[in-house]
């Protein structure tokens, strides 16, 4: 089995960034595998505050049709955790946004809950003293898992981009296979996106009538990074922190990620 069928794009990310990877994106492609999940989706509803809209709608967020079967990792129920109340109602993408950072507090603290994570957990060491600080070692499993996901996602990176293009049908068996991984692929969303968003929607088995994010960037219909990256700047703008350079503050003592003691090999 490739090993990147295992993991949620938040993990692959760790494993080959570590503690490099920016909380925003951890955040972002969380939420954009949920969607293609299904345990949440989208509501475009009209409004007239072209702060929160692309065009004449704003973004809500409301349980998916998968919701109540998915089992999330740790660290996908930042998300999730909101629509538990039963009287829940459907909720804001920035409101959304605000209680995700609220939910994962750092940098540091939101990547310990990614290795908490079923597939992750046996793969990084952590005494009480490295828990507070953000340090750990990787294990014999986790050097394993580093090795392994970085040659899969060499080959992906190598190869999926020119079958979007010249074999649709291929890359959409890899896909299926990566699942969301996908959206970690850089430069994807500029580069093909409208390729992309036609296969997403073949794995995600949308109609034509059925409501969809799309994620083509270029494509007149796209919200997702519109709204994302307009709802976490006006987080930011009001004092939500969500950028990586004071992500960290408080008591996570530095960005050191690996403690170096020897026991990890890695990077």
């Amino acid at each position: 089995m490739n090993v990147l069928s295992t993991l949620t794009p938040a993990e692959t990310l760790f494993v080959l960034e570590e503690r490099d990877a920016p909380i925003r994106e951890l955040l972002k492609v969380t939420l954009m595998d949920l969607l293609l999940k299904k345990a949440l989706k989208t509501i475009a509803v009209p409004s007239a505050d072209s702060a929160e809209t692309n065009g004449d709608t704003a973004l809500y967020f409301d349980r998916g049709e998968a919701f109540f079967e998915y089992t999330p990792q740790l660290h996908e129920e930042i998300y999730l955790s909101p629509f538990r109340n039963t009287n829940v109602t459907p909720i804001l993408y920035r409101h959304l946004l605000q209680m995700a950072f609220e939910n994962a507090r750092t940098k540091r603290l939101y990547q310990n809950r990614v290795i908490q994570s079923n597939e992750l957990r046996a793969c990084f060491s952590q005494n009480f003293l490295q828990r507070i600080t953000g340090l750990y070692r990787r294990t014999p499993l986790g050097e394993r898992l580093h090795n392994d996901v970085n040659s899969k996602w060499l080959y992906v990176q190598t190869n999926l981009p020119a079958w979007l293009q010249n074999d649709r049908p291929r890359a959409i068996e890899m896909m299926k296979v990566i699942g969301g991984n996908v959206f970690l692929i850089p430069g994807l969303a500029t580069d093909f996106a409208n390729a992309i968003d036609l296969a997403l929607r073949d794995m995600a088995n949308v109609a034509p009538t059925d409501s969809w994010v799309s994620y083509d960037t270029n494509s007149a219909e796209s919200q997702f990074d519109f709204h994302y990256d307009s709802a976490a700047d006006r987080v930011d703008s009001d004092g939500g922190g969500w950028t990586d350079s004071n992500s960290d503050s408080g008591s996570d003592g530095g960005d050191s990620g690996c403690s170096g003691c020897g026991g990890c090999g890695g990077d």
